[in-house]
């Protein structure tokens, strides 16, 4: 498509505060468009050649920042110089990470930090179960909140709070993994099964971060009830997997019913696993699989609905994947990955800090593929959940002073104890409740709280300051965006608008929100590299606008969120790269790009850490009057 005329005008849309990005147009705006800026005249969008961005990049002056918190605030796509008789024009130019500004070295995916192993290993020891022997590598983390040396961080029993986990090498016999993946796939060897399943996964929005699932249930309170597995399944679909149900779990239950569960039982000893009524029952099973290209994360989290945990992984590290299991200590954007190959398993509770994240290739340079059969156990025989007495103990004062425990209580209590739980865990130095009660100070969680954008900032600032957390440093570019918008938008004159908007580009203000995602990115925040595409599609970065859409490609791909994905595959098109395009957004759709729950589910998920935390951020205006459309 050619533009040869200086002014294209595009269909009349209709007049709001955020625009969605369709495929068409989005298609459009990133092969044609965003090399420009647009102004709205008249209800209509109207594309002009690059203005020159002047300006001495100064920072932009103060505002107070306020914010509704919920994206909208402010802004309303006005045009900010609708006569454009004050604007210079130049040639629109883009250019790679490497000539941007020479002051300061831009990050760039491939700087992100290699897998760190964990070797918190304090013993090794045997154990028969079931005429099983099983080789024990018990390991502990420090957790979030625990502070070597400081009095209120230090348990009742003057120990630092610490979370355990056990990894059983061979637990599962590998001939039994490579009938596993036969049935799943049709060949134990992921190259020659290319990707492909014997059965289509399940593809509901995950309850932790909104991805697609990828998964199938062998058992469940549905299919112990004689329901479909989940609800959004519909009964005929769901017996279609039966026969490779059964077929699956003849092969695993030996190994949850009689060695799993008799291990946990002896292991965690008679008062957790063993009370009469009370002991510890595997009541769900699943299988699921990340591979390079689809869903490759999962964000951190705790199994907050789950008594122990158990993975036991289908393949193997460094030959069929990379990453994967890590685990989280005292600093949220250390990520400690345990090794595991086929039918290596590892247990542990709901106070461990984990999540997956699969690297794109494996040691001989192919695509990562990583399967896994998880268990979710509970403390009791029929299954119950009794998830509001688990943390009680070591939440309490007077029991535990445990800041993990106090934030997990929260999450299992009603609304008032909620927030109380919250803060008091924020008190103790835990970074996720700080992050959760900014939020609620900036009235995007539900408080009674007055809002408070200061109180906010210290919050934010805090859980960088404890752990270095990358939901913190996402909360920063938060506040100093809206802080930037609004010293824009409140101008009294649109020429006065544009030279504020002229003043953002590269300034002290903005150059410190990009250093608060790249350090968010560097934590695997996939919100936070979705948002360095953003800034540097736009040229928010330059101080005279310059746009590097190959460096924005980079981390819209890195993030590997579905509207990563689809970024990446309109900058392919627009490069002639239709086949590599159709690709990325077979990907893109595959994880729920474009379907009807994926913006639901990922505004009520958040990044994983935080419920309220949004993809799109409140970047603000151009000095053309644009901003970022909203996906």
């Amino acid at each position: 498509m050619k533009i040869s005329r200086k002014r294209l005008w595009v269909p009349r849309l209709r007049h709001q505060k955020r625009r969605t990005v369709s495929a068409l147009v989005a298609v459009i705006l990133f092969a044609v468009l965003l090399p420009h800026h647009f102004v709205v005249l008249d209800g209509s969008l109207v594309l002009e050649s690059q203005s020159t961005i002047g300006g001495d990049g100064d920072s932009v002056c103060d505002a107070d920042g306020n914010s509704n918190g919920d994206g909208n605030s402010n802004g309303d796509g006005e045009c900010l110089d609708p006569g454009g008789g004050n604007t210079h024009h130049q040639q629109n130019t883009t250019t790679t990470s490497r000539n941007r500004n020479k002051k300061r070295r831009w990050l760039v995916p491939s700087d992100l930090p290699d897998p760190h192993f964990f070797d918190g290993f304090v013993s090794n020891t045997s154990l028969s179960v079931s005429g099983v022997e099983l080789t024990v590598l018990h390991g502990t983390i420090l957790q979030l909140g625990a502070r070597q040396g400081e009095s209120n961080n230090i348990s009742a029993n003057n120990t630092e709070p610490r979370s355990e986990l056990v990894v059983l090498p061979g637990l599962l016999p590998r001939s039994v993994v490579a009938e596993i993946l036969e049935l799943l796939r049709g060949h134990q060897d992921a190259d020659i099964a290319g990707g492909k399943t014997t059965i289509e996964l399940d593809s509901d929005p995950d309850s932790v971060d909104g991805m697609t699932s990828q998964e199938l249930f062998l058992d469940n309170d549905s299919l112990r009830e004689g329901r479909s597995s989940k609800p959004s399944y519909r009964m005929h679909e769901d017996v279609k997997r039966e026969a490779l149900r059964e077929k699956l779990k003849r092969l695993t239950e030996k190994y949850s019913e009689d060695v799993l569960t008799g291990f946990l039982r002896e292991w965690y000893g008679p008062e957790k696993c063993g009370r009469p009524g009370r002991r510890c029952t595997p009541c769900y099973s699943l299988i699921r699989r990340y591979r390079a290209g689809e869903r490759q994360s999962h964000a951190p989290h705790h199994d907050a609905h789950s008594f122990v945990t158990v993975v036991v992984s289908l393949t193997d590290y460094g030959a069929e994947y990379k990453g994967g299991l890590y685990v989280v200590s005292t600093k949220s954007s250390e990520r400690n990955y345990v090794k595991l190959n086929r039918g290596d398993a590892v247990a542990h509770q709901a106070d461990l800090h984990h999540g997956v994240r699969v690297w794109d290739q494996r040691d001989d340079g192919g695509p990562s593929e990583r399967w896994s059969w998880i268990m979710w156990f509970r403390d009791s025989d029929t299954c119950e959940d009794h998830g509001a007495e688990w943390h009680d103990d070591c939440a309490d004062t007077n029991g535990g002073n445990n800041p993990t425990c106090m934030y997990l209580l929260a999450n299992k209590s009603n609304d008032a104890n909620r927030l109380r739980w919250n803060q008091k865990a924020s008190d103790a130095g835990h970074a996720q409740a700080s992050v959760k009660m900014a939020y609620a100070y900036l009235k995007v969680l539900p408080s009674h709280l007055d809002l408070d954008v200061d109180r906010a900032r210290e919050l934010f600032q805090s859980a960088i300051s404890s752990s270095n957390e990358p939901d913190g440093h996402y909360g920063m570019v938060l506040l100093l965006l809206a802080q930037a918008r609004q010293a824009i938008v409140t101008q009294p004159t649109n020429q006065r608008k544009q030279m504020a908007a002229i003043a953002n580009l590269g300034s002290p203000m903005v150059m410190k929100a990009i250093a608060h995602l790249e350090e968010a990115a560097k934590g695997g925040h996939v919100f936070a590299m979705f948002n360095l595409g953003i800034c540097y599609t736009y040229g928010y970065d330059q101080k005279d606008g310059t746009r590097s859409f190959e460096l924005a490609s980079k981390w819209f791909e890195a993030s590997g969120l579905p509207e990563g994905l689809f970024a990446k595959a309109l900058y392919l098109r627009s490069k002639g790269r239709p086949e590599e395009a159709n690709s990325y957004e077979q990907n893109a759709q595959l994880l729920g790009f474009g379907t009807p729950w994926r913006k639901k589910a990922r505004d009520r998920t958040g990044s994983g850490g935080s419920g309220g935390v949004k993809l799109n951020l409140q970047w603000p205006p151009l000095p053309g009057g644009q901003f970022p459309l909203e996906w």
